[in-house]
This record gives structure tokens, C-alpha cells and sequence, in this order.
């Protein structure tokens, strides 16, 4: 007979713990109909996989894990591709003695994109021309690559659809919590799914800076969902065109947080020079240079407010709280023309961008 500590005259306690026995025997069992949906070959690989600690060292020793959950991997978008749709390179006769050395554990997972491609062509092109593999072609180690947000052997369609589980948190923490406190993540957060996630905006995979061409991407973003607000704001704004094209939405809709100006050179590829800082005189010099009588295009500079962090502009408030106040900007003084930046693209067309001084 069991006995149970607290065990209750009706029998309660008793029913619960029999509830619990049979929740974990239905996941066993679930697990063991997900098992059973896989090839003898891949469970033959995860004869060995399924194992947690399985691992081997590279060369530089780097730590590699091979283990492979296969419950994870049955309920996994890629179990009907099965491992050899990936590693088309290994041969169940010849494994693992046919395993070759791996320099660093980066590099190999860099290799690896090319299984991803194989399927995921038009996902690969978007990314290619993103920042996420701009900054890998640069040689950050830190940037992500496939397996960096999708776990490769446990990949379930929509598992980055909730706040909960969206992998861009896992390197953009700071801006995560920011989003997370904003009019967006509250309203998330109640589990509306009509305000954005971080795909929302930013979309999933041909990732681009905000403000990358000098564009307003960021204000794009915006009105992506918010449609008409160039309507609304004729109500009782002036001349809101030209505030739509010199004001970032998040000046005005993240108060509070530091701002700045930046005055945007654009139509150009020059580059600047590593001076930290640049005077009236030394501005108008630069413009002449560039605007000969054989220029291409003539390069003007474009002034723009926007927020000083890239957190910041994530703390998004409702639009009741936004300013509305014309003497926040149109006074001597004004708070928020404290720091003035020269903005010019680098090789990679990202900005680059140079404190102003003013000139003694």
C-alpha cells in the first residue's frame, strides 16, 4: 500500500497524484508516437545522438555538441526531411569513422548555411542582404547565422510567433525590455497579436538597420500599420509633411529619452575621416568638394530628429502621451538639438556617424 504525507480522508490527495502519474505517462507515450513517425535510418542516427552528452572537440578545442533530442526532432518541421536531407555527406556504413576534423566550431556552423539554402533558398537571399550577414561577412562572431535562431533539430512553424519565444531577444536584449514596456509589448503581452513583433517591423529575414541609406525606414515601419496617420495629423499639426520628413515617429512618441539631430549627407558614397567631430567651415568645405561641376549628383545634407538610443526609440508610448507641444522643438534652446551628429555612409552603406562641434 502507498502512503502519502498529508493524504486527506477523501481521497483528494490521492486523485491528484494519480492525475500527475497519468499526465507524465501520456507524455511518455506522446513522445513514443512522435518516435515512431521517424525513418529507421534516422533512428538509427539517434541511436547514438539521442544520447545528451555526446559531443566532440575541434581542432582549436572548441566543444561541439552532437547530442539531438528525438522527441524534439520528431515533433520538428525537419523530421520529414530526415538527417541525411541535411548531412548529405554522411553514410550510415561509414560513420562515424569517417567523421573529419573541424577547425572551430563557427566556422562549421557558417558551412552549414548551405544545407539551410538547399530548401530555404529565397530565405537565404533575403538574408544576404541583410545586416545580420553583412557583419558575418565582416568576420563579428557574434552575428547570427540560421541555427542561431532556429534551432535546426527542434524547428516547429510559428514557435517565434509569441514574445515569449522570438529569438531576436537572445542578442537584442536591451531593446527586447524596451519593446516589451512599450504600448506594443502591453498590448502584446494581453496576447492581441495585432501589434508588431520584432518581425513586424524589422521583417524576418532581409534584416536592415532602421535608418539604413539614410532613408526613414524606421517611419516606413510605422505607417506600414498606422496607414493614415499623415491624416490624422493634419487635424492638428502643421504642415505635417515636412514633420513626417524631418521628424522620426519615436521623437515624438517616445518621450522623455534623449534625441538628436543628425544631418544626413545623401546622393554620395563618400566616406568620412576618423576626426570626432567637424565645424561649420570644415561642413561647408566637404559640400563644395563633393558638388564640382563633374558630380554625378549633387550631395545635400538632410536634417533629421531621432532618438539617441536605439533602445530608446522601442520605448514607444500611446498616443495620448506623445508630445503635441510645439515649444518642445520651436524654442532657443531646445532640448533636443543638445547633440548634433554628421552622418555619411561607409563601404557596406551603413551610416557612419561624426559628433558637430560648434566653432570657437
Amino acid at each position: 500500500m502507498l502512503c502519502f504525507a498529508g493524504a486527506r480522508p477523501d481521497g483528494r490527495s490521492g486523485l491528484i497524484f494519480v492525475l500527475i502519474l497519468a499526465a507524465a505517462l501520456f507524455g511518455t507515450l506522446a513522445g513514443a508516437r512522435a518516435a515512431d513517425t521517424l525513418s529507421e535510418q534516422d533512428k538509427a542516427c539517434l541511436g547514438c545522438h539521442a544520447f545528451e552528452g555526446t559531443e566532440m572537440k575541434a581542432t582549436n578545442g572548441d566543444v561541439l555538441s552532437l547530442h539531438i533530442g528525438q522527441e524534439d526532432f520528431a515533433k520538428s518541421v525537419h523530421s520529414g526531411v530526415g538527417c541525411a536531407g541535411c548531412h548529405v555527406d554522411v553514410t550510415l556504413p561509414n560513420h562515424p569513422s569517417d567523421v573529419k576534423d573541424i577547425a572551430e566550431s563557427r566556422a562549421y556552423s557558417i558551412g552549414k548555411i548551405e544545407a539551410c539554402r538547399m530548401c530555404h533558398d529565397d530565405k537565404y537571399k533575403a538574408w544576404e542582404g541583410s545586416i545580420h550577414a553583412t557583419l558575418v561577412h565582416n568576420g563579428n562572431p557574434a552575428s547570427p547565422i540560421c541555427t542561431a535562431c532556429h534551432s535546426p533539430h527542434a524547428v516547429i512553424k510559428g514557435a517565434a510567433a509569441t514574445m515569449e519565444s522570438v529569438p531576436c531577444k537572445g542578442c537584442h536584449s536591451e531593446i527586447y525590455d524596451a519593446y516589451a514596456g512599450s504600448v506594443h509589448g502591453k498590448v502584446r503581452g494581453t496576447g492581441q497579436v495585432v501589434a508588431p513583433l520584432c518581425a513586424g517591423c524589422h521583417t524576418q529575414h532581409a534584416i536592415a538597420p532602421a535608418d539604413l541609406a539614410m532613408g526613414n525606414g524606421l517611419d516606413s515601419a510605422c505607417t506600414g500599420c498606422h496607414y493614415d496617420a499623415a491624416d490624422k495629423h493634419k487635424t492638428w499639426l502643421p504642415n505635417p509633411a515636412r514633420h513626417f520628413e524631418a521628424v522620426s515617429c519615436p521623437a515624438c512618441h517616445a518621450p522623455g529619452h534623449p534625441h538628436r539631430l543628425d544631418l544626413q549627407l545623401v546622393k554620395t558614397q563618400a566616406r568620412g575621416s576618423e576626426k570626432k567631430g567637424t565645424n561649420a567651415l570644415e561642413l561647408w568645405s566637404l559640400l563644395r568638394a563633393l558638388n564640382t561641376s563633374k558630380a554625378v549628383s549633387k550631395t545635400v545634407l538632410r536634417g533629421r530628429l531621432e532618438m539617441k538610443n536605439g533602445a530608446d526609440a522601442h520605448k514607444l508610448v500611446a498616443k495620448s502621451q506623445a508630445v503635441s507641444d510645439c515649444k518642445t522643438c520651436h524654442q532657443k534652446g531646445a532640448e533636443a538639438f543638445d547633440t548634433v551628429t554628421l552622418s555619411i555612409l561607409d563601404a557596406n552603406g551603413l551610416p557612419v556617424r561624426y559628433g558637430a562641434r560648434n566653432r570657437k
